[in-house]
């Protein structure tokens, strides 16, 4: 059952100490662990961790981590802030908001407004 676990896991380091750590679980410990690997590996691939900050095999098993509660959701992207650049980024990102203008609006105001709407820090 080794040999599937390590053929899955992302980060190949380390085998003999792996193996060493899966021997060292119950038969029900391994197959929970085998079981949750697939979720963890969704996981790491949604939310873009990088190889280098996956866990070890063994740190992974020895830590139990397949227990871990995990949140699968997309990663948040960050907003783009090149709109407050220029007149026009800002005019187009008050009508993507939804936001109309009073006519007397500046485009510090307008763009005041777009951060307030979209809980940025307005200044």
């Amino acid at each position: 059952m080794f040999d599937e676990f390590w053929a899955l896991y992302p980060r190949k380091v380390a085998k003999a100490v792996a193996r060493k750590a899966f021997d060292r679980l119950t038969e029900q410990q391994q197959l929970d662990a085998c079981k949750a690997l697939d979720d963890h590996i969704i996981y790491w691939d949604i939310k873009e961790i990088e190889l280098e900050f996956i866990p070890h095999p063994a740190t992974w098993l020895n830590q139990e981590r397949w227990e871990d509660e995990l949140v699968i959701e997309p990663k948040k992207k960050k907003e783009s802030k090149e709109w407050m650049f220029s007149n026009e980024g800002i005019e187009a990102k008050a009508k993507e908001l939804g936001i109309i203008g009073n006519g007397y609006d500046t485009y510090a105001s307008l763009k005041a407004k777009c951060m307030s709407k979209l809980n940025m820090k307005v200044e």
